[in-house]
């Protein structure tokens, strides 16, 4: 009887650490989405679902388990509501990051009205979208807490990896399959369903109206009549007509709600309207400008092909073979099927779905031309928030890469819509670094900002290369030649790949948040923290935000080897987790001989840090050794730390006096990493090793603490 008791609480606390971790991925994956300033930076949601279940773990009991279904409904209501608003596409109140929207004009500091008005909103805002994230994490955690107490420690904690493993996979595989966000709140609220139908109650109705009421959400769709929603493994994508005079004459693309690319019928230039007619040369000349410098390419390759009109313009200006590379499928799909010039059907056409700088790294095949062509994902894909699918395509090692690639002769360009003048000047300095020359630089102007292009080729270097003369004048803004702008202090690298951040400044809209989140958890859990003020507990807090940094960290590393992906981001959380399962099975045996030794573990994992820090990466991915060599070691040293951690964490874990209280603080101690990991773009991906062995000092110094005061009070 006892064996089976045990049994249906490790099946509960699997199931539930597989809804906690699939909820958490999913909110982010939403509101990322759906939602314009967390599609900037998604910390802010890691952190509410965080705080949520460390504090959950950390109460003595789950009377709050059974208003999980309420705030899951809420949270399905409120990004579903807002998601039908304007205020959906309201930007992050960050003048240091880019989001395709300015929230300050020239005239305007942050200091004015204006801007102080609008963080104010924002911060009221961000209270309403995440109350729902944080009270369900709470509730779902408070039941974690309760099924942690009366088993070993170390033996729940693996059960716990295990079920949220099977979670992230779980969530990668329903996102790769372009499952909207909305319906797979179902799966959560089936796990939370048959948890509380134990016995009929008024609160047992509630809960199963609840639930009920948020899948009924989730599958809940306004759709427009002149719009289609899709969901890629990478993002919210709208497929909207374009009519003029009424007439169908293609669709926009619009990527989580900004605007991407065009896609146009075959049609009669003559009967559209002068605007309409502007828009559609724009498109074509865009598309056509490369083949005005290269027009005897017989080998082409061409990143970000997107709906196929570079391919397109390809197929028509040249003879070559193309290689296309887009890295979403539903866009790929859209273009198959909409596009009237059927470029993708061309037998001289070859596509790959793939990341654009991993093909690039991939490939030894070479090429008359190389088009980097307006590749600009509108998103930020991975768990690490400052991560997006475009930043290792626009770094000096990809530019020299891509270089690499060319046969005698050949030809690189690339194209960029640039909203801002420093984006223009980080691109220039970046790629004259990476070829050695000053590119042949051109742009048009737009109402809103300008195409940028740049040049790169022998006849570029020896000061051969003139623009063509039948180059557009206008587009629909005046050509003009770009002069060397200033250089920047800063280049983009394999490092430092955050093409859209500034360098410098204070991030008051961010610390506004940061603080408002620190605050509002202290409000709620200030009894939990402070009434828990032992050494040992704090040591736990240090190790969840340390470990949480290197997890982020080996995302970045990971996805400048296998590509910036959502099975990237999904592997390397799942491997990580399996990790700790094997650490956990050592721990099982050894618990005490590892707790006897805990010193030494500290200063092997310093160890492990600094040969991660000082480990030659990017030299390595790039040179000519066997994959299945690079990629070993690589792994092996980027993992290392996490697994001597686990150690740590395991061996600790399992002699603490509150398995569910350590639990909740190392949970806790996550918020801080995630918050930390926004300095990246200050430090650079691999500096935030040095902080997280920071973090790792103190932890060790708050356990050294408590067994110095442990020791007096025996005394």
């Amino acid at each position: 009887m006892e064996t089976s008791s045990k049994k249906s609480v490790y099946i509960e606390l699997f199931l539930l650490s597989f809804a906690s971790l699939f909820f958490e991925l999913l909110v982010i994956r939403w509101m990322s989405a759906d939602i314009r300033a967390f599609t900037v930076l998604k910390s802010f949601p890691l952190a509410a679902c965080y705080i949520g279940v460390g504090l959950g773990f950390a109460q003595t009991s789950d009377k709050s388990f059974k208003y999980a279904p309420f705030f899951l409904f809420l949270t399905c209501l409120i990004i579903k509501v807002i998601s039908f608003t304007d205020i959906a596409c309201a930007p992050f109140p960050s003048p240091r990051v880019y989001s395709w929207i300015s929230i300050l004009s020239d005239s305007q500091s942050l200091a004015s009205p204006a801007f102080m008005s609008y963080l104010g909103l924002f911060l009221i805002g961000v209270i309403v979208l995440l109350v729902g994230p944080f009270f369900t994490s709470l509730a779902i955690g408070s039941r974690l807490g309760v099924l942690f107490q009366d088993q070993r420690p170390i033996t729940s904690y693996s059960v716990n990896l295990a079920g949220a493993t099977c979670g992230t996979v779980a969530f990668a595989v329903l996102s790769f399959l372009s499952i909207g966000p909305g319906i797979l709140f179902a799966v959560p609220a089936v796990i939370l369903g048959i948890y509380l139908t134990r016995k009929i109650s008024l609160s047992l109705i509630v809960s199963l109206a609840s639930l009920i009421a948020c899948v009924s959400i989730g599958f809940w769709t306004v759709d427009k009549p002149d719009t289609k929603t899709f969901w890629s493994p990478y993002e919210r994508v709208d497929f909207v007509d374009m009519l003029d005079k009424g007439k169908l004459i293609g669709w926009r693309l619009l990527v989580n709600r900004v605007g991407q690319q065009s896609l146009f019928n075959k049609l009669d230039k003559d009967s559209l309207s002068e605007d309409g007619r502007r828009e559609y040369l724009l498109s074509l000349d865009n598309h056509k400008i490369p083949f005005l410098f290269k027009r005897d390419a017989k080998d082409i390759l061409t990143l970000a092909s997107g709906l196929g009109n570079d391919v397109t313009a390809a197929v028509h200006e040249t003879s070559g073979n193309i290689d296309s590379v887009e890295i979403d499928p539903v866009t790929i799909k859209l273009g198959k099927q909409y596009n009237d010039e059927k470029p993708y059907s061309s037998p001289r056409v070859k596509i790959y779905c793939d990341d654009a700088r991993h093909f690039v790294e991939q490939t030894d095949k070479k090429y008359d031309l190389v088009r980097f062509s307006f590749l600009d994902s509108m998103t930020v894909l991975s768990q690490s928030s400052t991560n997006r699918l475009d930043n290792y395509v626009y770094t000096r090692e990809s530019i020299e890469h891509a270089l690499s690639l060319l046969k005698p002769g050949g030809m690189c360009f690339i194209s960029f819509y640039a909203k801002e003048k420093w984006f223009t000047d980080r691109l220039y300095w970046t790629i004259t670094k990476a070829a050695g020359y000053k590119p042949l630089s051109f742009a048009y102007d737009l109402p809103d900002g300008q195409n940028v292009f740049f040049v790169l080729s022998d006849d570029v270097k020896n000061g051969n290369q003139k623009l063509p003369e039948d180059m557009p004048k206008m587009m629909p803004g005046p050509l003009s030649l770009i002069e060397a702008p200033p250089e920047p202090e800063r280049i983009l690298t394999d490092d430092w790949p955050f093409l859209y951040w500034q360098e410098k400044g204070i991030d008051i809209g961010y610390l506004a948040v940061t603080l408002e989140i620190v605050l509002l958890s202290l409000l709620v859990g200030h009894k939990v923290v402070l009434g828990n003020s032992r050494g040992k507990y704090w040591q736990m807090f240090f190790l969840g935000s340390a470990f949480l940094l290197l997890e982020l960290q080996s995302i970045a590393r990971f996805s400048l080897m296998f590509g910036t992906t959502w099975v990237t981001s999904s592997i390397v959380i799942a491997s990580v987790l399996a990790m700790l399962l094997v650490a956990n099975l050592i721990v099982a045996y050894y618990s005490k001989w590892l707790w006897s030794k805990i010193s030494m573990l500290y200063a092997a994992l310093m160890v492990t840090l600094i040969a991660s820090y000082l480990f030659p990466f990017g030299q390595l991915i790039h040179s000519h050794l066997p994959e299945t060599l690079t990629f070993g070691l690589s792994t092996i040293v980027t993992l290392a730390p996490m697994f001597m951690a686990g150690l740590i964490f395991g061996s600790s874990l399992d002699n603490s006096d509150n398995s569910s209280v350590s639990i909740g603080f190392n949970l806790l101690g996550g918020v801080l990493g995630a918050l930390l990991e926004y300095f990246t773009s200050y430090t650079g991906i691999n500096g935030i090793i040095l902080v997280s062995l920071g973090l790792y000092v103190v932890s060790y110094l708050c356990l050294k603490a408590d067994v110095v005061k442990s020791a007096k009070a025996v005394e």
